[in-house]
This record gives structure tokens, C-alpha cells and sequence, in this order.
């Protein structure tokens, strides 16, 4: 069976609805059920750590229902076209890596990675202390890979504490960290800058983003930053 046809099988039943896919230079194809219920039981998170991992030999992409509902998330793994249920957790999905990927996780990774997700659903219930506190866990394990993302969080989470001055430093301190890809840093720091109205300073920042990831200008949020920006400027 060609991959540009490929049809996911679960037992005998053949299911058309995940993504079809043509080769690429990764060695793995990992696609993660974003369905309803697999969202329910954490797959947005595994696929977004998969995907932190920035992993050479593997790429990780959400798909639609896979079947046998209830006991997700589940995944299949390509070209073999493995499919697997229950990898709901960053332990299970690097194990996933390690029996079927062939590839080994660092431990410190999957524990840093662990308290930053611990931290994003305070964070997202309003505790935000307790997510400082898990963010601040994780930096403590000076984990290569994961800093940009957890001074990144902190930051966000800083602010909305008005603790300002620690929002600023995590935010610079993220964009010291940050592959020129990530974005997110750069956007903390003009949140910052907006608290305090400095409006010509964000955009110093913006354009400093856009200078080190020019793709960021295709971007709607780049617009609207932009446009919101020519407007506080022009009140000034």
C-alpha cells in the first residue's frame, strides 16, 4: 500500500479519515488523533511535545478519528502503519519513541516537560501561582530544548501577575534561548512593553522578530500586532 493512499487500519476495520500523507525525509510519520474524545484525554499535549522535541528523524502531525473511541488518545505511526491507544502521557509517548522510533528521550526532558504541562493547566484554571512554582521546577533542571518554552511560560504568567519586572527578565531570558523559529518569546517581550505603554519599544521588538524570522510577516497575528501598534503610536 502506497502512503499517498494509505489507509489507517484498526483490527479489521478500515478507516479512511486519517490524513493521507506523501513521503518526507523524516523516518517516522507519527499522526495523533485530534478528534473529540482523544482531545479530551490529552492529545493535543503529547502532539505538541512530540513536536517541541524538533526530532530529525520524526514527523508529528494531529489527523482525524482513528476508531475504538474511549480508549485514546490514539496514534499510528507510519510507514508501518502501527497503530497504537492509550498514549496519553509524556511517559507513554516516549516510550513510543524509544520501542517503536528507535529513538531514546533524555528522562530530565520528559520530567521538565511533565511540570511545564502541570503548569500550563494552572495556568489555564487561574492558579497562577502554583504554575509559577511548576515553571520554576523545571528551569531549575537547566534542561536544553525546553528553557525557551518554560522562561516563555513564566513570563506570560508573570504578567498576569503584575510581577512586571520578573515578566521582562523570563521574556528576555526566553529569547536568549528561543530557535529562530519560535516566535512566542519575542511576543512575550511586546507584552511586556505594552503594560507598560511603551509602544515604541514593542515595536522594536517586533521589528527585531521579523528580522530574525522574516516568514513571521505572513503571519495574521503579525498584522494585527502591527496594526494595533500604528495605532497607539499615532495617539501618542
Amino acid at each position: 500500500m502506497t502512503q499517498l493512499g494509505l489507509q489507517c487500519r484498526l483490527g479489521s476495520i478500515t478507516h479512511r479519515r486519517c490524513r493521507r500523507v506523501q513521503c518526507t525525509v523524516a523516518g517516522y510519520q507519527l499522526r495523533i488523533c485530534q478528534n473529540k474524545t482523544c482531545k479530551s484525554q490529552g492529545s493535543p499535549e503529547i502532539l505538541k511535545f512530540v513536536q517541541d522535541l524538533s526530532l530529525p528523524e520524526v514527523e508529528a502531525e494531529g489527523c482525524g478519528c482513528l476508531g475504538n473511541c474511549g480508549n485514546g488518545p490514539n496514534m499510528v505511526i507510519l510507514p508501518d502503519e502501527t497503530v497504537l491507544s492509550h498514549v496519553g502521557t509524556v511517559a507513554k509517548m516516549t516510550n513510543v519513541l524509544n520501542t517503536h522510533c528507535k529513538i531514546t528521550i533524555d528522562p530530565k526532558f520528559v520530567i521538565a516537560t511533565q511540570l511545564r504541562i502541570a503548569g500550563n493547566s494552572a495556568a489555564r484554571s487561574g492558579d497562577l501561582s502554583f504554575a509559577e512554582e511548576k515553571y520554576t521546577e523545571a528551569i531549575e533542571m537547566d534542561v536544553d530544548g525546553s528553557l525557551h518554552l518554560l522562561f516563555s511560560n513564566r513570563s506570560g504568567v508573570r504578567a498576569r501577575m503584575d510581577d512586571l519586572r520578573g515578566a521582562l527578565s523570563d521574556a528576555l531570558l526566553a529569547i536568549q534561548h528561543s530557535p529562530s523559529s519560535y516566535t512566542t518569546s519575542y511576543l512575550r517581550l511586546i507584552d511586556v512593553y505594552y503594560l507598560h505603554k511603551d509602544y515604541r519599544g514593542a515595536a522594536e521588538v517586533l521589528d527585531e522578530l521579523t528580522q530574525r524570522n522574516p516568514e513571521f510577516k505572513n503571519s495574521s497575528e503579525y498584522k494585527v500586532i502591527l496594526k494595533q501598534l500604528r495605532t497607539d503610536l499615532k495617539a501618542r
